[in-house]
């Protein structure tokens, strides 16, 4: 039954983005187009210089312009506010970005926390770090900013683990042992006889985990219908 599941979506909002979706670059332009005019009784007006068209899936012998032509309300003073005005707007194919971060993908997540943890430093001081000020700074310097960005995008449980690696490297190197730590005993509870670090693997799971439990019980039938087909996505994968 799941399989069969379908759901149509025209909009998505959150914060100050928003996706608006359409059948054809056509419809895109009219949409669009009257968005604008509905929002403009409210106050609102959209940042044309940050707006992006996205084209999913094209057919293979289609090729995409670079850009797409927009319609807009005149904000001109003087000028009938209902005059259509123009905006060149970037096409971007097979992609999608929402709220910073890239849509489905997974390994861009992925590049940007690694990135993230490769330039972090911890303080220089006279001596080293006592263990626990470098547990302290890991979790409120380096996993709260990992679990922000993988609330809005999980990594491949595989990526979460090199994550940890990496920084139990890190801690590794400020510690100054002879011996690297093995991370999944780093990532131990204490009376577990490990050491209490933060698991960057065991918050992504739990995000997902937590994730779609939520949103299977939401009362809202649209989300509980797009849970049921990722659930279905991941158990085919």
């Amino acid at each position: 039954m799941d399989a069969n599941s379908t759901l149509l979506l025209s909009m998505v909002e959150a914060t100050n983005d928003s996706f608006i979706f359409s059948g054809s670059l056509d419809s895109v332009v009219q949409n669009t187009l009257a968005m604008e005019r509905f929002q403009f009784a409210y106050g609102w007006m959209t940042q044309w210089s940050k707006s992006r068209v996205y084209l999913l899936a094209p057919p293979k012998d289609f090729t995409p312009p670079a850009t797409v032509t927009c319609m807009s309300i005149s904000t001109e003073t003087g000028i009938n506010p209902m005059v259509n005005v123009k905006h060149k707007v970037e096409l971007i194919c097979n992609s999608l970005d929402f709220l910073c971060t890239r849509v489905d993908d997974p390994t861009a997540r992925y590049e940007e926390l690694k990135g993230f943890i490769d330039t972090f430093r911890f303080p220089t001081i006279i001596g080293r770090l006592p263990l626990t000020l470098i547990r302290k700074i890991v979790a409120q310097n380096v996993i709260s900013r990992c679990r922000a960005l993988m609330s809005l995008q999980p990594l491949k449980q595989a990526d979460a683990l090199s994550l940890d690696s990496l920084l139990i490297q890190k801690v590794h190197e400020a510690l100054g042992f002879p011996f690297r730590l093995n991370s999944l005993i780093a990532t131990l509870p204490i009376n577990m006889h490990g050491f209490g670090f933060p698991s960057i693997a065991h918050i992504n799971a739990s995000l997902v985990t937590e994730g779609i439990m939520r949103h299977l019980n939401h009362h809202l039938p649209a989300y509980r219908v797009l849970a049921r087909i990722t659930l279905l996505d991941w158990t085919c994968e």
